[in-house]
């Protein structure tokens, strides 16, 4: 499965251009503009990943390796593990230059960045979640299509709700949002919501004939 997990990158290390560009576009908007661009690296790395199921189903990728041992189930554990990864460690990265930030300019917090890292974790780990089956049901073309609609979807009935059903958010559930209890619960949600998402990504892959 390692192998699998370096033919990953290596696919995503094929677009250095857009990757220094990317990088270019976080260090002016950081760095000029004093703004907080933590969650611009981890959403990065996460579309990066992503891409890599275009460039699988034009290299017809997925016949090759569905005939080695264990091919299938090794395809969907090193793309989960790939997009995870790359996420947590541009995180990381982004972490590290909001220090810099704040020690050369003395611009935004740590504690502000930290949030917005670990927001961004939240919700890109819940758009994989939710993705990935989609992606290795359909594949790449299909899925994003697929995407689209459920986004739309999604918006549309999440528009709807709030102009018929007025929401109040009370004192004791804004006290649980700022306790200590809330982040283990989001951390929890994240983990379950991935382990059932590997699990369903790997059925139905299972399933796929080439």
């Amino acid at each position: 499965m390692s192998g699998m997990i370096r033919k990953e990158i290596c696919m995503i290390l094929q677009n250095r251009k857009f990757l220094v560009i990317c990088f270019a576009i976080y260090i002016l908007y950081t760095f000029m503009f004093d703004m907080d661009m933590s969650f611009y690296l981890p959403f990065m790395a996460v579309m990066l990943s992503i891409s890599g199921f275009s460039y699988d189903d034009y290299n017809g990728w997925q016949t090759y390796a569905s005939a080695l041992p264990k091919g299938k189930t090794n395809i969907v554990k090193a793309k989960y593990i790939t997009a995870l990864g790359l996420m947590i460690a541009a995180s990381i990265l982004g972490l590290v230059l909001a220090l810099a930030l704040i020690k050369i300019k003395g611009a935004g917090s740590l504690e502000e960045s930290v949030s917005a890292l670990a927001g961004s974790i939240v919700a890109l780990s819940l758009m994989l979640a939710i993705l990935f089956p989609i992606l290795f049901k359909y594949g790449s073309e299909k899925g994003r299509m697929a995407l689209y609609i459920l986004a739309i979807g999604i918006a549309g009935i999440t528009l709807l709700l709030t102009k018929v059903i007025k929401v109040e958010i009370s004192p004791a559930t804004m006290a649980f949002l700022e306790s200590a209890a809330f982040p283990i619960l989001l951390i929890v949600i994240v983990a379950v919501a991935l382990g059932a998402s590997y699990f369903i990504s790997r059925k139905i892959y299972l399933s796929r004939e080439f």
